[in-house]
């Protein structure tokens, strides 16, 4: 069994964990889950992630996760070369995935922005 990315390639969310698998080499295959038609709500992907979320990375082993960061954490710690999230453990929270500027709130500087244009 090689490692599986679960994704969706028009959802923000497992961008960053599509991004770091690539930029680090990690042989893995992609099943795409399309979020319009609710497949992850279905019986299949819900045995593999109960909380029907992307993205998730399933191990050779079955076991999965289910979090951006869990995942960054386990390739890092895997697949150390290239080092993506530092060196020292001074680096690691300075870099770009440590602060989260990858994340969606990056581009804001205050979560108020982001609250006022979601509002009806």
């Amino acid at each position: 069994m090689t490692i599986t990315l679960y994704d969706c390639s028009t959802a923000p969310s497992p961008r960053r964990a599509r991004i770091l698998l690539a930029e680090k080499g990690v042989p893995h295959t992609t099943v795409n889950i399309d979020l319009r038609a609710g497949e992850q709500l279905g019986e299949a992907f819900r045995a593999i992630n109960p909380q029907c979320t992307v993205p998730v990375l399933q191990l050779e082993d079955g076991q999965v996760l289910t979090d951006n960061a869990a995942i960054a954490a386990y390739v890092e710690a895997r697949f150390p070369e290239p080092a993506l999230l530092g060196l020292t453990p001074l680096e690691r929270p300075r870099s770009p995935a440590g602060t989260g500027a990858s994340s969606s709130r990056a581009c804001w500087p205050s979560p108020k922005p982001c609250a006022t244009a979601r509002r009806p």
